[in-house]
């Protein structure tokens, strides 16, 4: 009997093994990015630009239950590329321009910057905090998240954020945990994914 559970689980480890590996060549070769990003990732791969550190959502580690909220919050710069500084940025434009390769945003180390919002809802109900304070990543990238999720408050629900809105003038960009955005101005968007659309924090 012990024989045969050894057996079993080396064919599940086997197995999960190979499937670890096909994610990790499905994340090298830049599966379910834009044509653009898919086709600097290729060439960073291949040793030929340089300074491409790799996409935010390389860079980031998102709890599982805000993934809905950081995926809706930040869409496709996601996707965003990160540089060592603006002149990689400059050349990876360059090479996509001319072969004709797709378009993607670059996000140098040296030119981006981020703030924290002047006004603090932490102590309203029901506010979770700055998104950027609640997704790890490396010190490194802090000015690349501050300037993507630096003034957005996750927020528990819709009925929430709308109070808070209302209170407050609706000055904030906020999310919820079900990834409904309430952006400043007053807009809410909502609603269904009609397929679970394979998400690149996932």
């Amino acid at each position: 009997a012990m024989r045969q559970q050894l057996n079993e689980l080396q064919a599940s480890w086997q197995e999960q093994q190979s499937k670890a590996k096909a994610l990790k060549e499905l994340e090298d070769s830049g599966e379910g990015y834009q044509y653009g990003v898919k086709s600097v990732l290729e060439q960073k791969n291949r040793g030929k630009l340089s300074g491409i550190i790799g996409t935010v959502s390389q860079l980031i580690h998102v709890p599982r239950h805000l993934e809905k909220a950081i995926e809706t919050t930040m869409g496709v710069s996601l996707q965003n590329l990160v540089t060592e500084d603006d002149k990689q940025a400059q050349a990876a434009i360059q090479y996509l321009k001319e072969r004709k390769k797709g378009r993607a945003t670059f996000l140098p180390l040296n030119t981006v910057k981020g703030q924290r919002p002047e006004e603090d809802l932490s102590n309203e109900e029901n506010v979770l905090g700055l998104a950027v304070d609640l997704i790890e990543f490396d010190s490194k990238y802090e000015n690349i998240l501050l300037h993507l999720l630096g003034k957005v408050w996750v927020i528990a629900d819709l009925p929430s954020a709308v109070a808070i809105g209302k209170k407050r003038g609706f000055s904030h960009r906020m999310v919820t945990l079900d990834g409904e955005l309430v952006t400043p101005g007053g807009a809410l968007t909502g609603g269904n994914h009609e397929k679970e659309r394979s998400s690149l924090l996932a």
